[in-house]
């Protein structure tokens, strides 16, 4: 028995509450912060999207 595309775009935003793509840019500007890459503008573009602030204000924030 087989599961269509949809249904499991479905699930997958029923488990994590982002679709795949928004999943996976959140992991990698995680990752990006953790490896200290907040100066990179594809970085702070998502960074900010996500957060609502630069990198630089998260790091001046965070101490």
């Amino acid at each position: 028995m087989g599961v269509s595309e949809p249904q499991v775009l479905r699930s997958f935003g029923g488990a994590t509450a982002l679709p795949p793509h928004a999943y996976l840019i959140a992991l990698r500007v995680e990752v990006a912060d953790l490896a200290g890459f907040s100066d990179q503008s594809r970085l702070t573009r998502h960074f900010k999207r996500m957060t609502s602030i630069t990198p630089g204000a998260f790091a001046r924030m965070a101490g």
